[in-house]
């Protein structure tokens, strides 16, 4: 074979396996775009603008037997709802090949109190957490580290001889009484638990030790998102992770505390503003009990008085699909009062990439930025109000543009 003809298959080979990445990237990013699940409201007429290569068959159930309505994703799709119902969107691409199902999900109209104010936050971890372990002297001289390659770092360790601890006071009590006698660790790591045995050392003072750094509660200033009609509550839009490990902080209990802003830190480029402030844990201050810390939000319910309800102002529930660029406000309680403060809607994704960064904004309101330039840490969770509707909450501000931000849709943090 001439230089030439190798030259020439090379050539097309090399085509062949850009345009194969290619056709690979394309389909990745229509796949990522493409819903789990839509979420309308019964009763009204809803616009969809997904621009995807598919076709959808909607199947309900009528009184002479099932109707197949017909859509093309790739164009706007005009969708009028009736009852609340759930309905199976059977999904074609290029309106030829079967892809996969989708959900469509008809609800009842649904408001909530939007809060805006601060709070903090206090967890209490399912047993304890591991932040690290360290090798440490013994008394006869030598260095040790008897949970290595044993125990690791963000495991929560939940018994001992096979009772359950709550707290790093009882691990360490159970260490300290153990006499040298080897222990067995009920761990939960992830989603998995298991059993080891741990061998405790004298260390050089003469205390009995395993050389574990563990934790078993976290802290935190944040934002009241929303409460419903029977009292449940969500803030921040992302879960708290524990400094550490980075993972999210798996709670056995938590209490929502009023929080008390002293004063803000403005954010710069390159450099996040926060709110510094104090959070008084006297039983009287609480404001509800924590149930869950999720990738979402921290969730729970109000435990005050009703009355509280009043200070609230009611909104409906805006859905994904009825989020758009355009003018939308953030209520917070940057200033000892609770404001609707303006901001820009600059981009919104509907993929299913971005859980906490669905809604892309800017800060366009001048007392804002006079009073944080733009978002601070402990805004998190501030809810975002469009066209009367509860749409979302605060999540993140650009490092490098204090004045821009992203918000989860609404949507998500109900799911919880």
């Amino acid at each position: 074979m001439s230089a030439y003809m190798k030259y020439r298959i090379f050539l097309y080979a090399l085509l062949l396996t850009g345009m194969i990445g290619l056709l690979g990237f394309t389909c990745y990013v229509v796949a990522s775009r493409v819903p789990e699940k839509i979420v309308l409201k019964e009763e009204d007429e809803s616009v969809l603008n997904l621009g995807l290569p598919f076709t959808g068959e909607i199947e309900s159930q009528t009184v002479s037997g099932n109707y197949i309505t017909s859509v093309n994703f790739n164009d706007s799709v005009s969708i009028t709802t009736g009852q609340p119902g759930t309905y199976n969107v059977r999904l074609k691409l290029f309106g030829v090949f079967y892809y996969k199902d989708i959900t469509l999900d008809v609800v009842e109209t649904k408001e909530v109190y939007a809060c805006g104010i601060p709070v903090g936050v206090y967890l209490k971890s399912e047993g304890v957490l591991v932040i690290d372990n360290a090798r440490f002297l013994t008394m006869d001289g030598q260095y040790v580290n008897p949970c290595e390659n044993i125990i690791k770092q963000g495991d929560y360790i939940v018994s001992v001889n096979n009772e359950t601890i709550s707290g790093k006071n009882e691990l360490i009590d159970k260490v300290m009484t153990s006499e040298g006698n080897p222990l067995i660790l009920g761990v939960k790591r992830g989603e998995n638990y298991l059993e080891v045995k741990v061998n405790p050392y004298k260390d050089s003072s003469g205390d009995y030790k395993v050389g574990l750094w563990v934790r078993d509660d976290t802290q935190g200033i944040g934002t009241l998102t929303y409460i419903d009609e029977n009292g449940n509550f969500g803030s921040l839009g992302h879960g708290i992770s524990d400094i550490d490990t980075g993972e999210i902080f798996n709670i056995h209990e938590g209490v929502l505390y009023r929080a008390s802003i002293l004063y803000i830190v403005k954010g710069q480029s390159g450099e996040p503003g926060e709110y510094v402030g104090t959070i008084d844990y006297s039983t009287k201050n609480q404001i509800g009990l924590i149930r869950k810390n999720s990738n979402k939000g921290v969730f729970g319910i109000i435990n005050t008085n009703p009355e509280c309800l009043g200070q609230f102002e009611k909104y409906e529930v805006g859905y994904k699909y009825d989020v758009k660029p355009g003018r939308a406000y953030i209520i917070s309680g940057v200033d000892e009062n609770v404001k609707k403060y303006e901001i820009q809607i600059d981009a919104v994704d509907y993929s299913n990439n971005n859980l906490n960064k669905g809604i892309e904004f800017t800060v366009t309101d001048q007392e804002l930025i006079g009073l944080t330039n733009g978002i601070v840490q402990g805004m998190s969770g501030s809810p975002i109000i469009q066209d009367g509707k509860i749409i979302g909450a605060v999540t993140h501000v650009f490092v490098n543009d204090s004045r821009k931000g992203y918000g989860i849709f609404i949507e998500n943090m109900l799911g919880e």
